[in-house]
């Protein structure tokens, strides 16, 4: 009896089986935030001084974000009703 894999084959498997001939894993955080502007400044006070390469982030500032999410959602609502 065999069992299916889908993806995995052999080569990937020893891949984890053997785990100290690999280097290992790194983690990287990628986001993006949308902010309202009124809240930006405040927010980037707690950015760190000294950019980690493990982290990249980019904030985008929305004038009135409320209002002009509030506006297109009912413009979306409106638009298939």
């Amino acid at each position: 009896m065999t069992t299916d894999l889908g993806d995995i084959n052999i080569p990937l498997l020893n891949r984890f089986i053997d785990a100290v001939d690999y280097p290992p894993a790194s983690k990287r955080f990628r986001a993006v935030a949308v902010i309202c502007n009124a809240l930006l400044d405040d927010e980037l006070v707690a950015a760190p001084a000294i950019p980690d390469p493990e982290f990249t982030l980019v904030v985008i500032g929305v004038p009135d974000l409320r209002t002009t999410y509030t506006a297109v959602f009912a413009a979306a609502i409106k638009s298939v009703a």
